[in-house]
């Protein structure tokens, strides 16, 4: 769900199949939805992970490794390159986000370091590409295996990017030892659930609530997330190949 303006949203229904790519954007100010809208480059099909938003523009990650990219404004879908070599460095355990300047983000796990990326726009008018630039790298070598702690076996990926909030601010992460946020300006962990069966995060700041009829006056309400700090995070964990997972300690 995209939002507009107060009062107001927009949701964006994106599909993909034998190569192509198509979306339609439903708004309630119209109460109607818009043209179908389709790209024309061929693409992959999207992944089941969280999208991202970006000033105007929603993205997702395809299977093949690209980036689909719904322009709201613009009414347009196109392909975007990730940065080179990030689907074989990080074999698909990555998830996109808000780089909090106006850029698309992009943050990738590999083994036990979070690398977050920026896609910088071009100059010039579009003389100079658009090209990507990693920012920061968070070591996560506090879930690494300790020597002499026994036998255990651990899991490929043994930590696994599942979602990074709407301000770009903060990353969940599983691990063998449950459910984990990451602070990705200073770094710090918290637990958030030890419930090692999570497959998939998503996490919301923002809610909207239906018109509803009171008295002799209809009013809409909005949920201000300010209001509900404690809900910044919800979690909302699906059950899809949620044994996957299975690890023995001793």
């Amino acid at each position: 769900m995209a939002p507009r303006r107060e009062g107001s949203f927009r949701v964006a229904f994106v599909f993909t199949g034998e190569g192509r790519a198509s979306a339609c954007v439903y708004s309630s100010e119209t109460a109607a939805w818009g043209r179908l809208i389709t790209a024309d480059a061929r693409c992959g099909d999207v992944e089941n992970k969280p999208s991202a938003m970006v000033g105007d523009a929603l993205y997702w990650v395809l299977d093949d490794g690209d980036i689909l990219e719904l322009h709201l404004g613009k009414e347009s879908l196109a392909v975007v390159e990730p940065p080179p070599g990030v689907l074989a460095l990080y074999e698909g355990n990555i998830q996109l986000m808000d780089a909090a300047d106006g850029a698309l983000g992009l943050a990738g796990m590999d083994v036990f370091s979070l690398q977050l990326w920026a896609r910088q726009a071009g100059r010039d008018g579009g003389s100079v590409a658009s090209c990507w630039v990693l920012r920061k790298t968070i070591s996560l070598d506090a879930f690494a295996p300790q020597p002499h702690a026994g036998m255990r076996v651990i899991p490929v990926p043994p930590v696994e990017l599942l979602a990074v909030d709407e301000d770009g601010s903060t990353a969940f992460i599983w691990t063998m030892d449950g459910i984990f946020m990451v602070h990705l300006e200073d770094e710090m962990l918290k637990k958030v659930s030890a419930n090692v069966l999570v497959n998939s995060v998503y996490p919301y700041s923002s809610f909207y609530v239906a018109d509803m009829d009171i008295g002799n006056g209809c009013h809409q309400y909005q949920v201000d997330s300010l209001l509900f700090t404690s809900l910044k995070y919800l979690i909302v964990f699906l059950a899809i190949h949620a044994f996957k997972r299975m690890y023995i300690k001793q």
